[in-house]
């Protein structure tokens, strides 16, 4: 069985799910076609390749179709749908997972991210969602409810250094073990809610606290903003940049919680890591969120109450954060990397016989299509 990723895995080099993915897969026995780093469909590249790849697996499309201006993206959305119809006329088979169900940094889904979503999901022999939430918007937005497969985004416990302790990594960031430690890690996007997460914090007036913000900024405009909301709290630190793999669970460990204030979401990797490090999450109820942090390991609130941060925030104040860490870090045992590699492998085969009765990995259940 031979796949291709669009875009490559090259392409998402700093996010570990591809890699893991792609890892996974080679141990069964799947090959992966050699990349240069490709992120577009051609009509050249799929009459060239026919004999060498099996499986076209796409990740995100919007690199496929999407322009900034009108003319040029229904051009190439045209193109686009004619991609997909060629390849499945040339035997392809076509794996879509939905990441995201629209562009993040647009205001509003347009016309033709509409579009791009219903010939995917009309063309591809397979949709893999991460939630129910997903697979339910798929169905009744894009008509798609054949061979789509609910696997939940794996967890990345012992995927990074893991061997340092609350009090050596509080150490390590110049913190003080009397501090109560909030953490928002990850890219720094406009959609992901951090200004408001720093207005909030400043509103809470505790001298306990800190805030510390850790990953690279989308623009430097939203740096300088970020850079001028913060200068007047002590309490706050903001670390704009790359984090290393091996710097990650100094930040997660010296944290009591994680706040992961989105705007729009529907999977969130950031919130995969934190329950891996054992972290509670406080996020909004929003796409798959809502099926990932239960009760018991996290809090989450109503994204459409103006005070719904802050009062979450005030919440999770009260509450004993070591002991809901603790019920995270066994919530997200149950999402495997062996449970998204085994049946990704039968999709990739024959997803009209995907077999899932009685299929147990590590005490799990596996949901069928």
């Amino acid at each position: 069985m031979r796949v291709v990723f669009f875009p490559d895995v090259q392409v998402y080099k700093d996010n570990l799910y591809w890699e893991l993915l792609k890892e996974g897969l080679e141990q069964k026995g799947v090959e992966f076609f050699p990349s240069d780093h490709r992120i577009y469909l051609t009509r050249g590249w799929l009459l060239g390749h026919r004999s060498q790849v099996d499986v076209i697996h796409l990740h995100h499309i919007e690199p496929q179709y999407a322009a900034k201006r009108l003319l040029p993206s229904a051009n190439r959305l045209a193109r686009y749908a004619g991609k997909l119809l060629l390849a499945r006329l040339l035997g392809y088979r076509i794996v879509w997972t939905v990441h995201n169900l629209f562009p993040h940094e647009q205001p509003r889904p347009s016309s033709f991210d509409h579009l791009a979503n219903f010939f995917t999901a009309q063309l591809a022999n397979a949709v893999i969602v991460h939630c129910s939430f997903a697979r339910d918007f798929i169905g009744k937005v894009y008509l798609r409810r054949r061979n789509v497969f609910t696997l939940e985004h794996p967890n990345y416990i012992r995927a990074y250094p893991n061997t340092t302790f609350k009090k050596e990594a509080r150490k390590w960031l110049g913190l003080c073990d009397q501090q109560k430690v909030l953490l928002y890690f990850g890219a720094v996007r406009p959609y992901k809610g951090i200004e408001q997460l720093v207005e909030v914090f400043r509103s809470i007036q505790r001298d306990e606290l800190a805030l510390i913000i850790a990953g690279k900024p989308w623009t430097q405009k939203l740096a300088t903003s970020l850079v001028t909301l913060s200068e007047t709290d002590r309490r706050i630190r903001l670390v704009l940049e790359f984090i290393p793999d091996e710097s990650l669970q100094h930040y997660f460990n010296a944290a009591d919680m994680v706040v992961l204030p989105y705007t729009d979401t529907l999977s969130s990797g950031s919130a995969m890591l934190a329950m891996s490090f054992g972290r509670p999450v406080v996020a909004p109820a929003l796409g798959c969120l809502s099926e990932v942090i239960t009760e018991d390991s996290g809090i989450l609130y109503d994204p459409t109450d103006p005070d719904g941060l802050y009062k979450a925030l005030i919440h999770a104040l009260s509450i004993d954060l070591e002991s809901m860490g603790q019920k995270a870090a066994e919530r997200v045992q149950l999402f495997t990397w062996e449970k998204m590699v085994c049946i990704t492998q039968q999709i990739y085969h024959d997803p009209g016989h995907v077999k899932t009765e009685g299929l147990r990995l590590k005490g799990e259940k596996i949901l069928s299509n």
